[in-house]
């Protein structure tokens, strides 16, 4: 829940009515960049070429974690969405409510991302090497 003013309103059935929007009738295609050190998928997601996660953060529907600080930039400045309000961060909120403290996702470092699968190739090329 978010407040405007001293009144509480469903920004995060907002935010799933917008991502909704985005998405109808449009065929969505996402790349993946590889995984989070939970093991989920990190990447990126697109309809009609538009990059959902930047569409979500500039309409203010989303938070910036680790990309798209610009475009969460321009929404706080313009009051667009949450920032029309007050909220909790979800990173803050899983954090006070006994969460683990996240760090921000890196999707768009794609060096990063390629230095992880070399290393995990050579590991494996090695252990075949090795006998192992």
């Amino acid at each position: 829940m978010c407040r405007r003013a001293d009144t509480r309103w469903d920004c995060g059935a907002q935010a799933r009515r917008r991502l909704a929007a985005l998405v109808a009738r449009a065929t969505t295609v996402c790349r993946l960049h590889g995984q989070d050190r939970y093991g989920r998928d990190l990447g990126v997601c697109t309809v009609r070429e538009n990059d959902l996660g930047r569409e979500m953060v500039l309409s203010g529907y989303a938070v910036s974690y680790g990309l798209y600080h610009d475009e969460e930039e321009r929404a706080r400045s313009s009051g667009t969405g949450l920032w029309g309000g007050d909220f909790v961060r979800p990173q803050e909120w899983r954090r006070s409510n006994g969460g683990v403290d996240e760090p921000p996702h890196r999707t768009s470092d794609r060096i990063e991302t390629i230095i992880r699968w070399l290393q995990e190739y050579s590991s494996g090329i090695m252990a075949r090497i090795g006998g192992d």
